[in-house]
């Protein structure tokens, strides 16, 4: 059991290094190319956190481990509002200043409901995912055009985002580094996840939705972590937001078109019903307060708490 876990603790590591290097790669690369660092900023704050996200779910579902790419999908946005947003609110409050933000988190209340509805006869579909492609256009194409107007104090916080050394040789070297990280993290977490289940004697996608998913909003809580504490509130709260709308629409959606899959049980009982909540408290704490404070975060914290100690008496029943 040490073994597993110390193998589930690299996995994480490099997860969170390949993640970090890869995005930093690309972003200097791109400054290198011309891009505006405000460009490159929204790019890195959407979809650069949600690569572990996919390395984890692409390495489980080549192993053929659906329940646990499902349960690690719905796990992970869990724990980025319960456990990423929560921290980093405690660390400091977020305000939010965003104009793309505040279409952003009743998008993914509306995302999360969408979600649940699909999933409720148990199967995504390949209709499934062209509903949920469809989504991330429309979405897309919203924050597009919402960026076009963003404030200058939010472009400057995006463009800090981007910040980093954009020598040719230097960004193809993190590229490189952060890809191989990331191959053999996420192929470390996913099998230790596997040995942790068959020892323990519970679901596969128990497992995805708590341990994995855990490990798996590390690499966000990090760069939330430093956005936060750089006072860039905004890329905080947009690596959340992000994120979970990417991994919902454009990775689940994405995957479910090529190849339609089950969804677990337990997920349909808890886990999603529980991410349909956490959106529709994070939209009404940021539609009523325009913040996110230190007493929401603790009551999402508390939230997720309960979900997880929940999960884990099942398990044990």
């Amino acid at each position: 059991m040490s073994a597993t876990l110390g193998w589930f603790a690299l996995g994480m590591l490099l997860l969170t290094l390949g993640a970090d290097s890869l995005v930093k790669g690309a972003g200097g690369l791109a400054l290198r190319l011309g891009l505006r660092p405000f460009a490159v900023g929204m790019v890195a704050v959407g979809i650069g956190t949600s690569v572990p996200a996919l390395a984890v779910t692409l390495v489980a579902l080549r192993s053929g481990r659906s329940d646990l790419a499902m349960g690690n999908l719905v796990g992970a946005n869990l724990a980025h509002i319960g456990v990423v947003l929560a921290i980093c609110t405690l660390v400091s409050p977020l305000v939010v200043g965003s104009r793309t933000l505040r279409i952003g988190a009743p998008s993914l209340l509306v995302v999360s409901l969408l979600f649940a509805a699909l999933a409720l006869d148990g199967t995504l579909s390949s209709i499934d995912g062209l509903v949920l492609l469809a989504g991330f256009g429309l979405v897309l194409a919203g924050a597009v055009w919402c960026a076009r107007s963003e404030p200058e104090a939010v472009r400057q916080q995006l463009a800090a985002a981007a910040d980093t050394r954009s020598e040719p040789w230097r960004s193809a070297w993190r590229i490189a580094v952060g890809l191989v990280a990331l191959a053999y993290g996420a192929v470390h977490m996913v099998d230790s996840s596997v040995a942790l289940a068959r020892t323990a004697g519970v679901d596969e996608g128990l497992v995805g939705c708590t341990l994995l998913a855990i490990g798996t909003a590390l690499p966000v809580l990090a760069s939330s972590l430093v956005a936060t504490l750089r006072g860039l509130g905004d890329v905080a709260l947009g690596h959340v937001v992000a994120s979970n709308l990417i991994n919902l629409l454009l990775i689940a959606g994405g995957l479910s078109l090529l190849r339609p899959y089950a969804v677990p049980g337990a997920l349909l009982g808890l886990g999603i019903p529980a991410l349909a909540v956490a959106a529709a408290a994070l939209y009404a704490v940021m539609a009523a307060y325009g913040r996110v404070d230190r007493r929401s975060g603790g009551a999402m914290l508390a939230g997720y708490a309960m979900v997880l100690a929940w999960q884990v008496v099942r398990a044990s029943t």
